[in-house]
């Protein structure tokens, strides 16, 4: 087994572990935030998204020993759109339920079973690989934030909003000069950061 197809399985292998509680933390907060956005998507109300969220790191905690890695059936994202699919319809189904108990009103409800039959495994596909680039590229600036000091982060994400480099250097009272070498310097960082983590985590 090469020594990169045991990193890339690192944490999820760690995770399998229901004994590792820092793994369990570790892909907790790394796939938390991330299971939010894709909720929000699913146009589910904020007020329900936690206990759903919670829910569905709970089934990924009880199916994780049976995810096995094969590059020909597809990685974890795949598993994971699956599995968030599934219990975003049971769900759906659940409020159903509810609602057609309590002849709730049109007006205090919202068409959750239709959006259900709308987002097909294909546009969850996309939601969730557009997604988790954004999650990781956030993930990433997060650890190079830490790497920096002086002007440099503000200068990138001033370049980010489309600031043009003399402004930037009037502003914080730099070179033009200065200002291309800081955020090439960060730039740099960030893609390297991005490869550390899919090294770490992506699949």
């Amino acid at each position: 087994m090469s020594e990169n197809w045991v990193t890339k399985q690192t944490l999820i292998m760690r995770a399998k572990n229901k004994d590792d509680h820092q793994a369990w933390e570790d892909f907790v907060g790394y796939y938390k935030s991330f299971i939010g956005v894709i909720l929000g998507h699913l146009k589910v109300r904020p007020s329900d998204q936690d206990d759903l969220r919670q829910e569905i790191l709970l089934k990924i905690w009880d199916n994780l020993q049976k995810f096995d890695y094969d590059p020909e059936k597809g990685r974890f994202r795949s598993w994971l759109k699956t599995l968030v699919r599934n219990k975003f319809i049971d769900s759906v189904r659940k409020k159903k339920r509810v609602q057609d108990r309590e002849v709730m009103s049109l007006d205090n409800s919202y068409d959750t079973e239709e959006i259900a039959t709308e987002m097909t495994d294909e546009k969850l596909s996309e939601i969730i690989d557009r997604e988790w680039r954004v999650h990781m590229t956030n993930k990433a600036m997060q650890r190079v934030e830490k790497s920096f000091s002086g002007n440099a982060i503000q200068v990138f994400k001033m370049s980010l909003d489309e600031v043009p480099t003399k402004e930037i250097a009037r502003r914080l009272e730099l070179s033009e000069n200065s200002i291309s070498k800081l955020r090439k310097r960060v730039e740099e960082r960030l893609i390297l950061e991005i490869n550390r983590l899919r090294e770490e985590i992506e699949f």
